[in-house]
C-alpha cells in the first residue's frame, strides 16, 4: 500500500476563506523539576546550595551564586562539591511545581493564545493559528514563545510544531540538537514512516505486542495495514490508528479557561480620517479576532471600542449588536458604524482597542479546521 498522503483539495474547498490548516505547538519544559527547587529555596541568592541527584556521584543540575563563587562547578559530583566548600548544602530536584511557577506559565503561554492545553506539569498544547499577536508564522511564534520562557522564567524548553497535536508532539518528542522542531503535512509521512511505534501517544501494552508479533516495529510499518486488516488484530484501537500512522488527528487543543472576552489592539502608522481607509485597514485584524472566535466556537453580541487619536481625543464606545455573531463582516460594519461620529467631528483616529463580549454557545464543541476524510 502507498504511503502517500490523503489529498486536502476537497478539505481545502469547504473551508472558510478566514480558515486555514492548523499551528499547533507542543512546549516540553526540560528544567522544570530544577526550577521548582530553586523557586521553593528561600535561600539559594544569598546561600550557597547546589540542586544534585541523591548519591555522593550524583550530577549537578545547577549552582547558586554564592555556590559558584566558592568554586564549584557544575562538572563536580555532588560530593566533591560539598567537599569544596564546608557550607554548601544540596536540594534535590522537586517534581511538582510550585503554583506561583505554574500560574506564571500558564499566563505567559495565555499572552501568544487563547487555546493553551495542560497535557502534564511539563507540557502543553497551543493552538496558534490564530495567535494573539497576529504573528503568520508559526516557527517565528515559536522562537519568540521559547526566548520569552528562557528570558523571563529561565526555563529551558523543546517545542515541536505541526498541523495537529500528534504531528506536534512527535516533532517536540523526537528534536535533538535544537530547541525547536516541526513538521508539515507534505514531510508527515517520511517524518513518521521511521518512528518506533512505541510514540505513538495512547498505545497500550498489549495493542503493541500485538503489533509487533504481526513484525510491525515503525510507523511506516503501520501506515502498510489497510484498516479492516487493523481491526481484525486490534479491534477497537484499529480506527485510531489508522489515522495516526497517516499523520491525521482532528483533536481540538481544548483550554480550560474559559474566556469572558477576547480583545485586539491596533495602531495605524498615520492618523485616519476617512472611513473607507479605515475600513479597509481594519480587515486584516477584525478577520483574525472573529477567527479566534471561531476557534472556540463562541459568539457575540457586544464589541466596546477604546478609540483615540493623535489631537488628545479619547473615547470608549459601546456597541451592542441584535444578534449574536462570528462573521468578521457583521464585526467590521458594526466598528465602521460605531466609529462613524467621532470621524464626523473631525477626530482622526490612530489607535483602536477592540474587544468582543458576552458570549453564547461557550459549550459548543469547538470548530474543526483540520479534517480530512479517510
Amino acid at each position: 500500500m502507498s504511503r502517500a498522503m490523503p489529498s486536502l483539495s476537497s478539505g481545502m474547498l469547504n473551508r472558510h476563506p478566514s480558515e486555514s490548516l492548523r499551528k499547533i505547538l507542543y512546549l516540553q519544559i526540560e528544567n522544570l523539576a530544577v526550577r521548582t527547587a530553586q523557586e521553593q529555596c528561600l535561600a539559594w541568592h544569598s546561600d550557597p546550595y547546589i540542586i544534585a541527584d541523591k548519591g555522593e556521584k550524583g550530577t549537578i543540575y545547577a549552582l547558586s551564586p554564592a555556590a559558584k563563587q566558592a568554586g564549584i562547578t557544575a562538572k563536580m559530583t555532588r560530593t566533591e562539591a560539598m567537599g569544596c566548600h564546608p557550607q554548601v548544602e544540596y536540594i534535590q530536584p522537586i517534581d511538582t511545581p510550585c503554583v506561583s511557577l505554574q500560574e506564571r506559565i500558564f499566563k505567559l503561554l495565555c499572552e501568544y493564545t487563547d487555546l493553551v492545553e495542560k497535557s502534564s506539569d511539563r507540557a502543553f498544547y497551543l493552538d496558534i493559528t490564530f495567535n494573539k499577536q497576529d504573528i503568520p508564522i508559526g516557527y517565528r511564534t515559536a522562537q519568540l514563545l521559547n526566548n520569552q520562557l528562557q528570558r523571563e522564567l529561565e526555563l529551558d524548553v523543546v517545542i515541536g510544531m505541526g498541523p495537529n497535536k500528534l504531528l506536534a508532539q512527535l516533532a517536540g518528542r523526537t528534536c535533538t540538537n535544537r530547541s525547536i522542531a516541526s513538521v508539515d503535512r507534505q514531510t508527515a509521512s517520511t517524518f513518521l514512516a521511521e518512528l518506533p511505534i512505541g510514540l505513538i501517544p495512547r498505545l497500550g501494552r498489549k495493542t503493541r505486542t500485538k503489533l509487533q508479533t504481526l513484525g510491525i516495529e515503525n510507523i511506516g510499518q503501520l501506515a502498510d495495514m489497510d484498516l479492516p486488516n487493523l481491526q481484525k488484530h486490534v479491534g477497537r484501537a484499529a480506527s485510531r490508528l489508522y489515522q495516526y500512522a497517516r499523520g491525521i488527528d482532528d483533536e481540538p487543543v481544548s483550554s480550560e479557561v474559559e474566556a469572558d472576552s477576547l480583545s485586539t489592539n491596533i495602531r495605524f502608522p498615520t492618523p485616519l480620517y476617512d472611513r473607507e481607509e479605515i475600513r479597509t485597514s481594519l480587515q486584516q485584524p477584525v478577520d483574525t479576532l472573529a477567527a479566534r472566535m471561531r476557534r472556540r466556537a463562541l459568539r457575540s453580541r457586544l464589541i466596546v471600542i477604546g478609540v483615540s487619536s493623535g489631537q488628545s481625543f479619547s473615547q470608549n464606545i459601546e456597541c451592542p449588536l441584535s444578534y449574536y455573531t462570528d462573521s468578521s463582516q457583521a464585526l467590521l460594519s458594526a466598528l465602521i458604524e460605531s466609529l462613524h461620529p467621532v470621524i464626523a467631528k473631525g477626530h482622526d483616529v490612530r489607535e483602536l482597542h477592540i474587544e468582543v463580549r458576552e458570549f453564547t454557545d461557550k459549550n459548543a464543541q469547538q470548530l474543526d479546521l483540520f479534517h480530512v476524510k479517510v
